[in-house]
């Protein structure tokens, strides 16, 4: 298979309820979804579930955005691969 095309989406969720930490209010949520697509035409979603503040964990949405971007999507893009290349 060849993932030929990659989109990463940052989008803003409103939460249901407000979530109150010792940072204060959280009325929406932040994810980054990415939408991969092969040559065959077959389409995958993903998400990148870290918060825009580095609260509990050190990544954030954006630092989320630069490895998908820089790092992880230049490995994928465009060359034939298999599940097995990733499986250890």
């Amino acid at each position: 298979m060849k993932i030929v095309a990659a989109n990463i989406y940052h989008i803003r969720l409103p939460m249901k309820f407000t979530f109150t930490t010792g940072f204060g209010d959280v009325k929406a949520r932040d994810a980054i979804i990415i939408k991969l697509t092969s040559s065959e035409g077959i389409v995958g979603y993903g998400e990148a579930a870290a918060l825009s503040a580095p609260v509990y964990i050190p990544e954030t949405t954006e630092t989320c955005k630069h490895i998908i971007k820089d790092f992880l999507l230049p490995q994928l893009l465009n060359r034939e691969t298999t599940i097995e290349d990733y499986v250890s």
